[in-house]
């Protein structure tokens, strides 16, 4: 069975599915945001550029922090499809050019490199903070506060 086109799975799926997420918002012309909160989905905007179901190949960075990659060869088999990679949690510079070496330097979704530095950014801020390396700034407060 040979696997389906990424253009037809993504028109299939387009509409409806357990990961689409439709929010009210103000857009000039529909109204309404669609949001997508699948594995594979760097941004969760849902698009058929970022889409983790119909893409053959998907970058996925979560918390951990893991870098995981679709393998295009078995995209039809969901349980062997997937490769972690585990990145250092410690040095940032060093994750970064492991998620460069994965995509741009060899040419895996090269379009997605930056989106997918500033996910790790963003996730590696957030495990600063709630390991205790960083504080947040305080609060300043306003001229009335009493203190």
């Amino acid at each position: 069975m040979s696997p389906a086109p990424e253009a037809l799975v993504f028109e299939i799926v387009k509409k409806n599915h357990c990961f689409l997420q439709k929010r009210n918002g103000r857009t000039n012309r529909s109204g309404r945001i669609s949001f997508s909160t699948e594995p594979g989905n760097l941004k969760n905007i849902h698009s058929s550029k970022l889409s983790g179901i119909s893409k053959d190949r998907t970058i996925d960075i979560s918390a951990g922090p893991t870098m995981t990659l679709k393998v295009a060869k078995r995209a039809s088999n969901p349980s062997k499809a997937k490769r972690v990679v585990p990145m250092n949690s410690k040095n940032f510079r060093k994750s970064i050019a492991t998620i460069a070496a994965l995509t741009e330097k060899v040419h895996y979704r090269s379009d997605l490199a930056d989106i997918a530095n500033a996910r790790y950014a963003k996730i590696y801020s957030a495990s600063q903070y709630s390991s205790g390396a960083k504080t947040a700034p305080e609060v300043k407060a306003g001229r009335n506060s009493s203190e």
